[in-house]
């Protein structure tokens, strides 16, 4: 276990996702690495302590890669006077109980929700059910499985559909928030879908999708480079920290 998971990650941090088998790799290994923890519960119960040390691996391993989510940063004031609060919300395309989708944004109360998969039909619907909340809102471009779309406290200075050559458009708005810019931008990269996949197409498919989602990130990150002030993506990405789209983006 601890050879392969060492082994993985040298391959990870020197090849990334540049073979299909790799990128599927990529998206299965997080999982796996999961399990140390079932492997820390024997070596603690049996008292095999010794056993235990190689664990250490991917332990480092594990805590190097999430430890945003395990040592969070304690949230920094936007301003005295205001917690700045952002949501992204994937609807699904098919949903029609637009009573609830607004019950879930009325509930946190952000200031700018980004939303992935919306309909025109429940884009009308919200923008009826939010108005007093939200009167500003952005509707990207029409897909048949939805599209992107922005709600906002706050009027936009400037709206923009970007078009990111493989399924949906991102949108992106600016706004001013108690004296600070900012440009937030609601985003859907494509999915890989692979149960809808032939066997024999899979090499192809992966490395296809792998390529549209890189250029998707790359697209976005070009556009929003000269903005000023605070960008926040709101993003339904398809896919892991360990995928080379993540890559893209923390390199921003």
């Amino acid at each position: 276990y601890v050879t392969l998971i060492s082994a993985w990650f040298a391959s990870w941090l020197m090849i990334g996702d540049a073979y299909w088998w790799l990128a599927l790799l990529n998206r299965i290994v997080p999982y796996l690495i999961v399990t140390i923890f079932l492997f820390l519960a024997w070596g603690i119960s049996s008292r095999q302590f010794k056993l235990m040390i190689p664990l250490l691996v991917p332990g480092l391993i594990f805590v190097w890669m999430y430890h945003p989510y395990l040592f969070p940063k304690s949230a920094q004031p936007f301003e005295k006077s205001h917690q700045l609060r952002v949501m992204t919300y994937n609807v699904l395309f098919s949903n029609m109980d637009y009573d609830a989708v607004a019950n879930v944004v009325l509930t946190h109360q952000p200031d700018l929700v980004a939303l992935q998969e919306v309909q025109p039909e429940m884009m009308n619907a919200l923008g009826e059910r939010l108005a007093d909340d939200y009167p500003y809102s952005f509707l990207g471009t029409e897909n048949t499985y939805g599209t992107t779309a922005v709600f906002s406290r706050y009027p936009f200075a400037e709206t923009e559909i970007v078009d990111l050559q493989a399924d949906r458009p991102a949108v992106v708005v600016k706004t001013k928030i108690n004296n600070q810019d900012i440009t937030f931008i609601a985003t859907h990269l494509l999915a890989y879908n692979l149960w809808w996949t032939k066997l024999p197409d899979i090499p192809e498919v992966v490395m296809q999708r792998t390529t549209n989602q890189n250029q998707q990130a790359r697209i976005l990150l070009e556009r929003i480079d000269s903005k000023d002030g605070i960008v926040i993506i709101g993003c339904d990405c398809n896919s892991y920290e360990t995928s080379s789209s993540y890559r893209i983006f923390h390199q921003f």
